[in-house]
């Protein structure tokens, strides 16, 4: 194999500014005026908007704040055939039917359901059903209070009366 002999890989280099006729002279290529045609320009971040308000800071502040540490694994019915004996979500995690960042448990679907004991935060009605008609039992964990919702009193009386005006 000779290497002077080899077809060319790359195509040679365009040369702007050598005149009309070499159909990249005066604006070289670059169009007519505008900040892309300037020497030394710098493009603007793909996110500017000509000088508009940009749209990250029209759009309304959020307000609250949302637990992202709070992920909830879902999980199918028909899913968990090959497991026996009570379930849990540490079960699931032991058979890598849930995530390990999952801290609740979910069960949906249709389908053939085994004969266990499930133990979970969620369950749809239909794949409870399918569970019990298995022959297994279904346990609901109730979701834990916050403190604040603790404090709360139940009955309505804590909406406010219309005061008396003494004029």
């Amino acid at each position: 194999m000779k290497l002077n002999a080899l077809p060319k890989t790359t195509s040679t280099r365009k040369r702007t500014g050598r005149g009309t006729a070499s159909g990249y002279g005066k604006t070289a290529g670059r169009g007519t005026k505008g900040q892309k045609s300037r020497s030394g320009h710098h493009m603007l971040p793909a996110r500017f908007e000509g000088g508009q308000m940009p749209l990250t800071q029209r759009i309304p502040k959020l307000r609250g704040f949302k637990n992202h540490g709070q992920k909830t694994a879902a999980v199918a019915v028909n899913r968990l055939s090959g497991l026996s004996g009570p379930v849990d979500l540490a079960k699931l995690k032991e058979a890598k039917l849930a995530p390990r960042a999952a801290r609740r448990l979910k069960v949906f679907g249709t389908g053939s359901a085994p004969k266990i004991s499930l133990k979970t935060d969620a369950v749809t009605k239909s794949a409870e059903a399918a569970i019990k008609k298995a022959g297994g039992s279904v346990v609901v964990i109730p979701k834990p209070q916050s403190a604040k919702q603790a404090e709360k009193p139940l009955a309505a009386s804590s909406k406010r009366k219309p005061a008396d005006d003494a004029r």
